[in-house]
């Protein structure tokens, strides 16, 4: 260990020029005389101040150990570089930066849909448990949650159509479908003019034939480029949506006010 902390000043001596300060870490290793010779120099301190005249008048005495003498006397010692207060803090220093682990920001965890090698199936996507029941799913089988009936489109709006229906449906159109529907549903919505593929036109015959569940069906999950708008709208409003367009889809009809 000795030599390694010699070498590492050495090191840092040489290639980043720092100067220690003498004499102060590792001035025993530049001294080759024993614990002997050391004692008896401090035992005879109080002698050299003029406070006693023999070494054995001082009371407070303290005797090396024969065995750490023997030890230390046949250890071979080479001089060291030049030493200070640094290296401690330096290795301080080391180990508080080795402490400090992001351990929030990398801590072990699986994506969804990645390959595991724990679990069975070896994925680690897990299935849900038994009746566990989604959020807002709960009336998962009602027509106004789904736009179906028995498995079907439903043919009829699950609410009674009132003009105050129709206006809240404008207002959610203008927010979420004019940009690419146009305002009367031409299809010819500000993002069609930029570049966006144009869709069809509420009026044409497929979609004017179509049950009003299925276009509470496309506004919730989508269709082609259209992404389904289901966690940004309400069942409710979706349902006021699709009653708009149908108002939309009939000839010679002027939008309804908004409120």
């Amino acid at each position: 260990m000795r030599d390694i902390v010699a070498d590492w000043k050495r090191f840092l001596a040489t290639k980043l020029k720092l100067e220690w300060q003498r004499d102060f870490f590792d001035h025993r290793l530049r001294k080759e005389e024993s614990f002997t010779e050391k004692t008896d120099y401090i035992r005879a301190n109080p002698v050299r101040a003029g406070l006693i005249t023999l070494a054995e008048q001082w009371p407070f005495v303290w005797t090396a150990d024969p065995q750490k003498q023997a030890s230390r006397e046949n250890q071979t010692f080479r001089p060291g570089a030049p030493g200070g207060r640094a290296l401690p803090c330096l290795i301080l220093a080391a180990l508080a930066l080795a402490s400090c682990r992001p351990d929030m920001a990398n801590q072990p965890r699986a994506k969804p849909l990645s390959e595991s090698n724990f679990f069975a199936d070896g994925t680690n996507a897990r299935p849900l448990p038994p009746h566990v029941i989604a959020r807002r799913d709960a009336s998962a089988h009602e027509p106004v949650d789904t736009g179906l009936t028995n498995g079907a489109y439903a043919t009829q709006l699950p609410m009674q159509l009132t003009s105050e229906l129709l206006a809240r449906g404008r207002q959610q159109h203008e927010i979420f479908c004019a940009e690419c529907h146009g305002q009367i549903g031409n299809g010819d919505g500000p993002v069609v003019q930029h570049g966006f593929p144009r869709p069809p036109a509420y009026q044409v015959e497929r979609l004017r034939n179509a049950p009003i569940g299925y276009l509470f069906d496309v506004i919730s999950n989508g269709h082609g480029t259209m992404a389904g708008y289901a966690a940004q709208i309400e069942p409710a409003d979706r349902w006021a949506i699709a009653a708009y367009i149908r108002r939309l889809q009939e000839p010679q009809r002027s939008p309804p006010s908004a409120p």
